[in-house]
């Protein structure tokens, strides 16, 4: 494999004809040689559009883009040294995954031997060996995909995009090759660009991801460091499954309460800095939800449903006393121990350890200490 190269984009702008909105608005990334970065977001966000013109199957209106800290802003896909893993696989009906995975190498006219001897370490890799004969109608999902990565791996590319390769496959085998990309990714050590709207891929795959909305970058870092410090609330309720709860709540004699004047209240965070009568938003967690039986000073809550997970719950709530405090959603959901059950309609105190909680400023930023 080639070394594993840093890619860079330098204020990238994107904007299609007939359309009002960027598709990529002034974004800057940096990824490091050898990480699996993932670009996470909604659909519609420009996601795919950030990997093609790294790929160079598009053209930024403005900025700059590197590999390997050469500018190859203005040069042609096949001159960037990379290779495009695409969501539906394009792999070629009428030839074999032999053929397929193969292609680009006797279109180049490299030597048979060559061929031979990438091909047979590629086929280890992937534990392909068995299917090289079929033709891809022939072959199950996870099959086409493992080809599909073939095909890009034997170029030994510096650089691997993914443009949510997994998303046609039914959950199980998503699982599966999950793992499989993990593993592929420590064994390789290359450079790999992921595109996914699944932040489920991307929290257990990435070294390092980005959150993406309309075009502009929320948040970069670490997949657990964006879980534990969402920047701003859209990247809190992106983030993590069930969504963080919000709720606006105003500080009062070193606590938070509703707002409204009701009694439920929250422990501060130590060091929040919000003044006395300011109001906020305040996030948690449903794991980080404590349930304090059906007295004390939490936020009351009725029951209105459960969710039975296997081993936990998850408990869906509205509030039931003073004004509705939830911000722009619809319950609160709490995660409890499978073991625990609640029934409809039955009134809880709701509270959180003040170290799990986030406050947030009323343009949804997160408010550091």
């Amino acid at each position: 494999m080639a070394a594993a190269a840093s890619v860079g984009l330098q204020g990238v702008s994107k904007t299609y004809p007939g359309t009002s909105r960027p598709a990529a608005d002034a974004v800057t990334l940096s990824i490091e040689p050898g990480s699996f970065f993932s670009i996470l977001g909604p659909s519609g966000c420009g996601k795919t559009t950030l990997l093609r013109i790294i790929a160079g199957f598009e053209y930024p209106d403005t900025g700059r883009v590197h590999i390997a800290e050469s500018d190859v802003t203005a040069l042609s896909p096949r001159n960037r040294d990379i290779a495009m893993v695409f969501q539906d696989y394009a792999l070629y009906p009428h030839m074999s995954a032999e053929q397929n995975i193969t292609f680009n190498l006797r279109n180049q006219r490299v030597s048979r031997d060559e061929i031979g001897r990438r091909l047979a370490e590629t086929a280890t890799l992937l534990d392909i060996g068995e299917i090289l004969k079929k033709k891809p109608a022939q072959l199950s999902g996870g099959e086409r995909q493992r080809v599909a990565l073939g095909r890009a791996m034997i170029r030994r590319p510096k650089v691997f995009l993914m443009d949510e390769p997994l998303s046609n496959l039914d959950l199980k085998l998503r699982e599966a090759m999950r793992m499989e990309l993990a593993k592929l990714h420590q064994k390789l050590g290359t450079t790999m660009v992921y595109v996914t709207h699944d932040q489920t891929e991307a929290m257990t795959l990435s070294t390092e991801l980005a959150v993406l909305r309309d075009g502009i970058i929320q948040q970069t870092g670490k997949p657990d460091a964006v879980y534990a410090r969402p920047a701003n609330l859209f990247v809190a309720r992106f983030i993590g499954s069930p969504s963080m709860n919000i709720f606006r709540m105003t500080r009062e004699d070193g606590a938070l309460r509703q707002s409204g004047g009701a009694s439920g209240r929250l422990p501060l965070p130590p060091h929040a800095p919000v003044r006395d009568g300011e109001e906020c938003l305040v996030g948690v967690r449903a794991h980080d939800m404590t349930v304090q039986g059906t007295s004390g000073d939490g936020l009351r809550v009725g029951v209105l449903r459960t969710e039975h997970l296997g081993r936990s719950n998850i408990v869906d709530c509205r509030p039931v006393e003073g004004p509705d405090y939830l911000h722009e959603q619809q319950v609160i959901q709490i995660e409890t121990d499978a073991a625990v059950v609640y029934e409809p309609g039955a009134v809880i105190a709701l509270s959180a350890p003040a170290e799990a909680i986030r406050v947030f400023g009323e343009d949804g930023s997160l408010l550091e200490p």
